[in-house]
This record gives structure tokens, C-alpha cells and sequence, in this order.
């Protein structure tokens, strides 16, 4: 009798256990940013501005990568967001006739993490508060071109950590369409990180079935630091095209 009673309390207590393990819900994106880029690099001889269209990108990108992945159970959610992008480009000097041009190439990698806290969910939409991180690695070489003057080249490689603060919402249109957006910032110039750095963005979801999706929406991420000696500021932004599964 002893053991039949064992034997049921097991099962009961396993049973809450498997429920548990398997609240667990995961979304896997793929996606493509379409953005442009404007950056303003203070070199040793005057600033160095490039202003790139969406297709101006596409014909000086030599690689780009985009996806993120989240974990929910029950108000927490894991969210990681990778952005890797290989870019030239060429502008006009602002030096007059002693340099012709500059060319900037830039290699660089941004890995976001959040921990986002479920503040609202109801059947009128949802909020989440989610403080993060988002880690950088740039790879940027400028050269100088000289006309009257000597030509000038420097190559600048640096890794550093915005610690980020943010918000997440969304809201349904209809059983099959919602929207979302999302907001962070971060850096605030403390140790090695960013003097700021800030991004918004949002997107209309569709969702074909229980496990697939499309994501279309639009996208800005702003990032300002001393690299080097130089102020830098990068902003990126354009259209985001995005396929997602949930299981």
C-alpha cells in the first residue's frame, strides 16, 4: 500500500514538472535590414562624412548578416539579436584641393541580449520592460587620398559594451495581423562604452499559420564614441523584411 502511495505521489509530482518544461516558447527570425548609412568620422585632417543610400549599400556591401532569436515562459522572455555587416565607400573630401577623396571601410558586428519582463498582457496588446546589452566589434581603415598632399591612411579596431535600457509593446489588428515596436538606449559614456547610443524601430506582423510569420517594419540605431581619438557617429536605418517560426 506504502508503495502504491509513493508510486502516485511521484507521478503527481512529475507531472507539474513535464507541464512546466514544456511552457517554454521560442521564436526564430530571419531577417533582412535594408538600411542606409551615414557616418562622420574627425579625422587629422578635417571630418570625413558618407551619406549611403539603401542601394547605394548594395553596391558597396561585401557581406551582411541578420537574425535574432527569443525564449518565453510565462512575464520573462531571452531575446538575442545578431547584425553583422561588411561595407566600403568613397566620398569627396572637405579639404579642398590637398586630398581628393576618402575611402572608409568598415567591418562591424553587433550582438544585443535582452532580459525583457512582461509589465502588461492582455487581449488589447502587451508591454515589456528590457534592460540589456548590446556588444560592438568595428573594423574601420580610412584612407585620405592626397592631390597636392601626401595621401593618409589609419585603421582603428575596438570592442566595447552598451549596457541598455528598453521597451517592447505590441498590439493586434486582427487574428491574423499585430503590430509591434520597440525602443532602447544605452552607453551614456561609462568606462570604454558609447557617449550614446539609441534605437526605434516597429513592424507590422502577419502570421500565415501557427508556426509561420512575415515581419515588415523599419529600423534606426544611432551610436556615437571616441574611437581612437576620433568622434564617431554611425547611424543606420531603413526598412526591415523579416521571416519568423515559432515552436
Amino acid at each position: 500500500m506504502n508503495r502504491r502511495w509513493l508510486a502516485s505521489l511521484l507521478i503527481l509530482a512529475a507531472g507539474p514538472v513535464h507541464a512546466q518544461s514544456n511552457d517554454w516558447s521560442y521564436r526564430a527570425t530571419v531577417y533582412g535590414w535594408l538600411s542606409g548609412l551615414s557616418s562622420t568620422i574627425d579625422a587629422p585632417r578635417g571630418s570625413v562624412s558618407t551619406d549611403l543610400s539603401f542601394s547605394d549599400v548594395l553596391d558597396n556591401l561585401q557581406m551582411a548578416a541578420f537574425a535574432s532569436f527569443e525564449a518565453r515562459r510565462g512575464n520573462w522572455g531571452y531575446i538575442a539579436d545578431l547584425n553583422y555587416t561588411d561595407l566600403s565607400s568613397s566620398r569627396d573630401t572637405p579639404v579642398g584641393i590637398l586630398y581628393s577623396s576618402a575611402d572608409v571601410d568598415s567591418k562591424m558586428t553587433i550582438f544585443a541580449g535582452y532580459a525583457a519582463y512582461r509589465l502588461v498582457d492582455g487581449p488589447n496588446g502587451f508591454l515589456d520592460l528590457a534592460p540589456g546589452f548590446r556588444a560592438y566589434s568595428l573594423d574601420l581603415d580610412v584612407k585620405i587620398n592626397g592631390a597636392a598632399a601626401p595621401s593618409l591612411s589609419y585603421s582603428s579596431s575596438q570592442n566595447w559594451f552598451d549596457a541598455v535600457i528598453g521597451l517592447r509593446g505590441g498590439v493586434p489588428i486582427s487574428d491574423r495581423w499585430s503590430a509591434r515596436g520597440f525602443a532602447d538606449v544605452g552607453g551614456f559614456g561609462i568606462g570604454d562604452s558609447s557617449e550614446l547610443s539609441w534605437q526605434v524601430g516597429g513592424f507590422v506582423n502577419c502570421a500565415f499559420n501557427e508556426t509561420w510569420s512575415a515581419d515588415v517594419g523599419y529600423r534606426y540605431l544611432s551610436i556615437e564614441k571616441e574611437i581612437n581619438n576620433f568622434d564617431t557617429t554611425l547611424e543606420l536605418s531603413g526598412p526591415l523584411i523579416g521571416v519568423s517560426a515559432r515552436f
